[in-house]
């Protein structure tokens, strides 16, 4: 009976430290090609969709709804 009530209520230290962390990583510094695009992107305050939420029926009519906002933005950027 008693090895079923350790199995039930784990022993759990509190003061134990925790040791090694696996699978953290620190990202590398972003390259002057990407610092210049993002600032770019910034600047022109540039936009493939409308801000907000939107909600789909299904992932296809949400892919075309994106296409479309696509090509409505790239016509407009061209005109101006």
């Amino acid at each position: 009976m008693c090895e079923l009530d350790d199995q039930i209520h784990p022993v759990i230290n509190i003061e134990e430290t925790i040791g090694k962390t696996v699978g953290r990583r620190i990202p590398s510094k972003p390259s002057k090609i990407q610092e210049t695009g993002k600032a770019i992107y910034r600047a022109r305050k540039f936009q493939v969709c409308p801000r907000g939420v939107f909600r789909f029926n299904s992932h296809e009519e949400a892919n075309a709804w994106t296409s479309k906002m696509a090509v409505q933005r790239a016509l407009t950027a061209e005109k101006s």
